[in-house]
């Protein structure tokens, strides 16, 4: 099954081996392009909000995600501070 679409995920450090177990994942190799990638944390995240999104997308450092992730963060600029108050051009 080659399925070139890519899952991401949020899981807990405590969940992982039942989830890779569950879903037959396994560690992808050196040169692998593995289509599910989980972000792992002691915690879960109770919600992924626009600056996680944002960091994710930046770590992949494609054009498009990168772009989408200055996008995210100019939002969210734009959400604390009014219009032309921040001192970044438009």
């Amino acid at each position: 099954m080659d399925d070139l679409r890519l899952l991401e995920g949020y899981v807990k450090a405590d969940d992982v081996d039942a989830i890779a177990s569950a879903y037959w994942l396994e560690l992808p190799g050196i040169d692998d392009r593995p289509n599910v990638v989980l972000h792992v944390s002691p915690v879960r995240p109770p919600a992924i909000g626009p600056m996680l999104l944002a960091a994710d997308l930046a770590e992949h450092g494609g054009p498009r995600e990168l772009v989408r992730a200055h996008e995210l963060l100019d939002e969210a600029i734009d959400a604390l501070v009014p219009s032309g108050e921040h001192g970044i051009p438009a």
